[in-house]
């Protein structure tokens, strides 16, 4: 009897078939519950709403909770940028990309903060008017270009290269591996292309609504895809008696909780969205509109950072009686203490898996 899972077609595309199907699955999640949740809003517009004074006292009180989560995250992304930066048992290009996510999160944080101190118009933090209309401008530059954005998409660079090191033997690696630094620029280039491909081609202001949160997420969605598809394989890994080290491990937590986030984020967020919309008019709107603000600067800015941190930091290994190393033609084990090569090494010539294991 024909079995699909035991073909050679399986045998050969099955990762890329898992991330096609789950990165899929949650992109048409999120654009049926944004299509549905604008069209519930449509529909029930006239409805019993809010009054204008609860509008106005949650928006205030979720606004404040926005400030205080940029404010802890300030405390909290040094340390997101300084552990990858020194944990030399991460490849150099994951180093970077970790610290150019966490770098682009303070900046956004700090801006946001710089203008709402400025909005307050608080004796301590008053603004000229001309000052105050250029970091609006800044401001303004850095939500349209969404700088969370960017820092999410350094966290999809992160994925794929730890997805390719672990899969087709590694074979496609040395290809992430090349110009690290060139990498940095490709978050910069992919958000600034969407955005002006939504002013380019999207005039209507209400389908302007719904694609402009759904448009930029979808790399984030990809990102859950490569993170399951690593996860299975390093279980493989492990399942065959193929050891893999702690920094990968550490490395795996945080990709796994960064997805986990994203799912919160982007999918359980509208579903409550919708609730709301069944029963509340267009004030609803707004209220979920701060509500998802403030879910984004938790989860992806503070909580995110502090994932960071922990699992990012160099740590000791483990004592290990051996070290074993997948070849494309063997399996040989080496003594404790051989030196081995950096995570997210991999060797072109042999097709070959290396783990660090100091």
């Amino acid at each position: 009897m024909f079995s699909f899972t035991k073909s050679p077609f399986w045998q050969r595309y099955q990762d890329i078939i898992i991330i096609f199907v789950i990165s899929n699955v949650l992109i048409v999640s999120f654009m049926l519950l944004v299509y549905f949740f604008f069209e519930q809003l449509r529909i029930h517009e006239n409805d019993p709403d809010t009054n204008d004074e609860l509008l106005n006292q949650s928006w205030l009180i979720i606004n404040r909770m926005s400030t205080v989560v940029l404010l802890l995250s300030l405390l909290t992304t040094p340390f997101a940028i300084y552990f990858p930066a020194v944990n030399d048992r991460l490849s150099l290009a994951i180093r970077l990309l970790a610290v150019a996510e966490n770098i682009n999160k303070f900046v956004y944080a700090f801006i946001a903060l710089f203008w709402y101190f400025c909005e307050s118009r608080i004796d301590l933090f008053r603004c000229s008017d001309g000052f105050n209309a250029t970091v609006f401008a800044v401001n303004d530059f850095v939500n349209v270009y969404d700088l969370t954005d960017v820092a999410q998409y350094c966290q999809f660079l992160i994925s794929l290269s730890r997805f390719l090191v672990v899969s087709f033997n590694g074979l496609y690696f040395r290809y992430t591996s090349r110009w690290p630094l060139a990498q940095l620029i490709f978050p910069y280039i992919l958000r600034v292309s969407m955005q002006l491909a939504i002013f380019q081609f999207i005039t209507n202001a209400y389908l302007y609504a719904k694609l402009r949160h759904f448009i930029p997420a979808i790399p984030y969605f990809f990102t859950c895809g490569l993170d399951y598809a690593t996860n299975r394989n390093m279980k493989l890994l492990k399942k065959n008696g193929r050891n893999t080290s702690r920094a990968e491990n550490l490395l795996m937590i945080q990709m796994m909780a960064n997805s986990m986030l994203i799912w919160f984020n982007y999918i359980l967020a509208y579903i409550v969205g919708i609730m709301l919309a069944l029963y509340f008019g267009l004030n609803a709107l707004f209220v979920f509109d701060a509500i998802v603000d403030f879910n984004q600067f938790l989860f992806f800015h503070l909580i995110a950072s502090i994932i960071s941190a922990l699992f990012l930091r160099k740590s000791k290994e483990r004592p290990q009686t051996a070290v074993k190393r997948l070849s494309n033609t063997a399996i040989t084990i080496r003594k404790p203490h051989a030196d081995s090569a950096r995570i997210g090494s991999a060797t072109a010539a042999n097709r070959t898996l290396t783990y660090e294991g100091k």
